[in-house]
């Protein structure tokens, strides 16, 4: 839109177009005058609904988005996705835009050695400078470069060469030039697509100009057609923008205030900033064509502050359109000042026209009523118009007919080929009658086989059936196994934790540490196992947050650090460079992967010692990618064993498996769980010397602070003297373990066995914090939690969940109910003190019954801890 009809609209305003007008109607005089007039204006109101029906949103927002992941794309995604971006901002004349991201193009091009990138911009800033305005002509040899560049740099060379020679009316040129590269793009590639469409414009445009109004909605019309396959992001206000200016060139000026009414419509939700002024501008050519002086003036009032101050081709046009009509219409003072507005206009923008300058001088001297010297003006005019439309007649006489003859040479292409293809349905026709014979012998065959796929499609239905019943059934019993398993794991752990705060003999402490690891090495094959069944299901998401990676890494490292003592080992643990205080990162997985490395190498390793690195490194998009290490000095593999070594379920060897234990799956789900963070894991090994894994995730970086996770989890044994927990359990043992846990640290437990008692308990008392089981009998967690929620005066009580059913829909149903935190069976002591710490610091001491802690606290709370549940 914005880029073909600056030098066209002021030629259009010489007297050697109205010249030019009659040699055209002498080339295309319509048959029917009147009927075509109506077919004409009919099919103009057609593509204008065409474009209603499919138009969707296409704003700079939407366009940033699709340049952001046409830069993460590769090949000929990226090429033409870069495209679409570079052309949107140059329709709509957002220069500083077309700029900018010309930039980041040629950077990635630089950066990721891919030259088709800067061919393209190379090809679209030869052009700037004619389609601004700033130039009337262009050596047509430039293009020749592009040749050897490639077929899609070639396409794009050719498309700007076409928009020159439009914006120049450069007909003949523009009617080759424009045929070829239709032929060229106008396939079944996708990604071309958005380029045939603009070529269809680009050569109605030419068509129109030439009279040829018909082939010139044909070519619009084919350009519909492509947006309506591509889908709802194209550029339907250029489309429309287009047709409404093709419909005032052609007289139809009821369709014209349309197709213009149209445009305002779409440009609420499609078009940059600059779309209310081609609106305005619109409206006003519109005007002008049909002498509705005053018209023009009331369009152009909106945007009266651009052209006061002009700063490019089209403002400067749309000024000059202005002058004119002020002069025409006797307002010689505004006329005056408008003169000098086009006089300061920056050089280069087209402001300079002496034929339009002395038509229009002459007018203003008619209004300031000095007619003497408004004739000699306009004689002066008169005389320079002639002398130019003889110097220039003969040449675009050539021009028009060659141009008409290209498009005669297209049309009767695409006739050969309609011919061709009607020969080929006669050919069809008569194999289909022979066929149609044999078809009736085979008839019985036919009827056979149709009842043997019926029964064949209706076993494949049944198996699909069985399948999702079996798998159903695997999640229904990974539930329920994962629920029944970790009931008697928190009872084991939980009171082995418990025990290890009492006074103990030597004897005894080990003892209680032995089964305590037991329990916890059994969690962790739990844990496995559901890990891999979520990945493999698909259900496992990662969940990035704001967080301190270094913090992350170091915790791993200490927590490891005691079973390598026992073994007599060291794990060290360093940064590398520069590492951002706050990175956006999924904490559970990271610490999941990191701990699977530190464990093997823990567990594989002798003497020696065990060193982790952590290295950041920034990546051209904004992200970072994380990198760690993990070395051992252990036993190492040979080059068969590392071939497999990634498998589910696999280990070394059997020897490994007997010696070390293990059920070899925390490596698969470890370069798993890397891989969904956009990254992956190596090995390098070598037996008798040792391993170095290494681990390599994206993150995103942010500006806001890390959460103090350690540092709350330090504090959480303060501030809970006093406070007053209401523990709902229907299981005794989980009971018991919950309030051994809580109750060296000074808080008061009131058990509930159900969700009903709950109720009951908190109509006669106040609580501070309620640790809510989700399955139990006579009312279920959930619904007591909904219930809670539903009461005005314990909205804002905290509820903490307490389960051992671990899948997502458990953690979404908890959320969805009104859960505040989760804290997963078997109850680890610093999870659950960390979360009644986080439940809020006022005691219930002093409160009325029924109350809970202050409501501003309790969205933020629910919003941190259940962002944190497994």
């Amino acid at each position: 839109m914005a880029t073909i009809s600056i030098a066209g609209r002021s030629a259009g305003r010489a007297a050697m177009a109205v010249a030019l007008a009659m040699t055209l109607l002498i080339l295309t005089a319509p048959a029917t005058g009147a009927a075509r007039a109506e077919t004409r204006e009919a099919r103009l109101d057609a593509l204008g609904q065409q474009i209603r029906a499919h138009h969707g949103k296409l704003t700079p927002t939407l366009i940033e988005t699709m340049g952001r992941s046409a830069l993460a794309a590769k090949g000929d995604a990226r090429f033409y996705g870069a495209w679409r971006v570079l052309n949107y901002y140059r329709n709509n004349g957002q220069d500083a835009d077309f700029a900018r991201w010309s930039g980041q193009l040629r950077a990635a091009a630089a950066r990721d050695d891919e030259p088709r990138l800067a061919g393209m911009v190379d090809a679209m800033a030869l052009s700037a400078p004619v389609l601004s305005g700033r130039t009337d002509r262009l050596d047509d040899t430039v293009w020749r470069r592009f040749d050897v560049a490639g077929p899609d740099v070639r396409r794009v060379a050719q498309l700007e060469r076409l928009r020159v020679a439009v914006a120049l009316s450069q007909w003949a040129k523009a009617s080759t030039v424009g045929a070829a590269l239709i032929r060229d793009v106008d396939g079944q590639d996708r990604l071309t697509w958005p380029l045939a469409a603009e070529a269809h414009t680009l050569v109605s445009t030419t068509l129109g100009d030439l009279g040829d109004h018909v082939s010139a909605l044909d070519h619009m019309a084919a350009a519909a057609a492509l947006d309506q396959k591509i889908g709802s992001a194209t550029q339907d206000a250029e489309r429309v923008y287009d047709l409404a200016y093709m419909a005032s060139a052609a007289g139809e000026y009821a369709a014209a205030e349309r197709l213009a009414a149209l445009h305002g419509e779409v440009i609420k939700t499609s078009g940059g900033p600059r779309a209310l002024f081609f609106n305005r501008y619109l409206c006003a050519s519109i005007a002008f064509d049909q002498a509705k002086w005053r018209r023009v003036l009331s369009c152009l009032d909106d945007i009266a502050p651009l052209l006061d101050r002009p700063e490019d081709g089209w403002a400067v046009a749309a000024l000059r359109l202005r002058l004119e009509v002020k002069a025409r219409l006797g307002d010689a003072k505004g006329a005056r000042r408008d003169f000098a507005r086009l006089r300061a206009a920056p050089d280069g923008l087209g402001a300079e026209d002496p034929l339009l300058d002395l038509f229009s001088d002459a007018y203003t001297l008619r209004a300031e009523k000095r007619g003497l010297e408004a004739f000699d003006v306009y004689d002066r005019w008169r005389r320079k118009a002639m002398l130019a439309l003889d110097e220039d007649h003969q040449h675009k006489i050539a021009d028009i007919s060659s141009a008409l003859q290209a498009e005669l040479g297209a049309k009767r292409e695409r006739l050969e080929h309609v011919e061709k293809e009607a020969a080929l349905q006669r050919g069809l026709n008569t194999a289909w009658t022979l066929v149609a014979g044999l078809m009736t012998l085979l008839a019985a065959g036919g009827a056979a086989w149709v009842f043997h796929q019926r029964r064949v499609s209706r076993q494949l239905r049944e198996a699909r059936a069985r399948a999702e019943a079996a798998s159903e059934a695997k999640s229904t019993f990974l539930a329920t196994m994962s629920h029944e398993l970790r009931t008697p794991l928190n009872g084991m752990l939980g009171l082995a934790q418990a025990l290890k705060l009492e006074p103990l003999e030597p004897g005894e402490r080990e003892q209680v540490e032995l089964l305590e690891d037991s329990g916890r090495n059994l969690l962790t094959l739990l844990n496995d196992v559901l890990d891999l069944s979520k990945i493999e299901a698909g259900k496992l998401d990662i969940a990035p947050i704001p967080g301190d990676l270094v913090q992350t890494c170091a915790r791993a490292a200490r927590l490891h650090g005691a079973l390598a003592a026992d073994k007599g080992l060291a794990i060290t643990f360093t940064v590398d460079g520069d590492t951002p205080a706050s990175l956006s990162f999924d904490p559970v997985r990271v610490r999941q992967c990191v701990s699977n490395l530190l464990s093997n190498a823990v567990k594989f390793t002798a003497h020696g010692e065990i060193a982790m690195t952590l290295r950041c490194e920034p990546l051209a998009d904004g992200d970072v990618r994380a990198t760690i290490r993990v070395a051992d000095s252990g036993v190492g593999m040979s080059g068969e064993t590392l071939s497999r070594l990634f498998g589910a379920y696999v280990q070394a060897d059997a020897a490994t498996a007997r010696e070390f234990g293990g059920t070899g799956l925390g490596l698969n789900i470890t370069r798993r769980l890397a891989e969904m963070m956009g990254g992956g894991v190596t090995v390098e090994s070598q037996e008798g010397v040792g391993s170095t894994f290494t681990l390599c995730f994206r993150c995103d970086a942010v500006a806001v602070e890390a959460p103090p996770a350690e540092a709350e989890e330090a504090a959480a044994p303060l501030g809970l003297q006093a406070r007053k927990v209401l523990l709902v359990d229907d299981h005794p043992v989980n009971r018991k373990v919950v309030g051994v846990m809580l109750a060296p640290f000074g808080c008061v437990v009131v058990e509930a066995e159900h969700g009903q008692a709950a109720l009951d308990r908190l109509e006669t008392e106040a609580f501070d914090v309620v640790l809510m089981d989700v399955n139990m009998p006579v009312m279920d967690g959930l619904e007591a939690t909904r219930r809670i929620r539903a009461r005005p005066e314990w909205a804002a009580l905290p509820v903490i969940a307490l389960t051992a059913d671990v899948m997502d829909d458990q953690v979404r149903a908890c959320r969805e109910a009104g859960m505040d935190d989760f804290v997963v069976k078997p109850v680890d002591m610093a999870a659950l003190v960390a979360a009644v710490t986080r439940a809020g610091r006022t005691p219930a001491t002093g409160h009325e019954a029924g109350q809970g802690v202050a409501p501003a606290a309790s969205g933020e709370r629910r919003r941190a801890g259940l962002a944190t549940g497994r």
